[in-house]
């Protein structure tokens, strides 16, 4: 009867970072509503919607449960503007 438990490290990616930005970057393209990706000051960004998926699914594939301490992993990053 435990078939239906999920083991919570069973998968892992197999992919590099570089390519799993790459992923993000043509699904967000793809599936992203308009009003999310021409909204004000887009074009102010320090970095893309789709750069912070692929990270935030990065810090789930490595372990890491804490935004503060994946934030370290950012040097000159301050902590307001990873949470911005």
């Amino acid at each position: 009867m435990n078939y239906l438990k999920l083991n919570r490290f069973s998968h892992h990616l197999q992919v590099s970072f570089a390519r799993l930005n790459v992923i993000c970057r043509s699904l967000y393209k793809l599936c992203a509503p308009d009003e999310l990706k021409h909204r004000k000051n887009v074009d102010q960004v320090k970095i893309s919607d789709s750069s912070i998926l692929a990270m935030l699914i990065w810090q789930t594939e490595i372990g890491i449960e804490s935004q503060r301490r994946f934030c370290k992993f950012f040097v000159g990053l301050s902590h307001s503007r990873f949470n911005r």
